[in-house]
């Protein structure tokens, strides 16, 4: 009986995919690229309004930001949405 290696399959099938991957144009590689990083971000930013269901969904936002780029980017959010109000 053949033993199952998953991070072999998991090498095969990475290699799969980049091989269709590079036939791709680079125009259509970058708009999947900015697709699913839109995506990621905004399942990532939904999961924390979920976690932290008390914050607006403003201050959720911000606090998401500072928990993934930093406090710097959260503080400068902060001061950018109060002159806004």
């Amino acid at each position: 009986m053949m033993e199952f290696d998953p991070d072999a399959e998991a090498r095969q099938g990475d290699a799969q995919v980049l091989a269709v991957l590079r036939t791709w144009p680079l125009e259509r590689r970058g708009a999947v690229a900015c697709n699913l990083t839109a995506m990621v971000r905004s399942s990532s930013r939904a999961a924390w309004r979920r976690a932290h269901p008390g914050q607006s969904a403003r201050s959720a936002d911000i606090a998401w930001a500072e928990a993934q780029y930093g406090p710097e980017l959260g503080a400068a959010l902060r001061t950018w949405n109060a002159a806004r109000r």
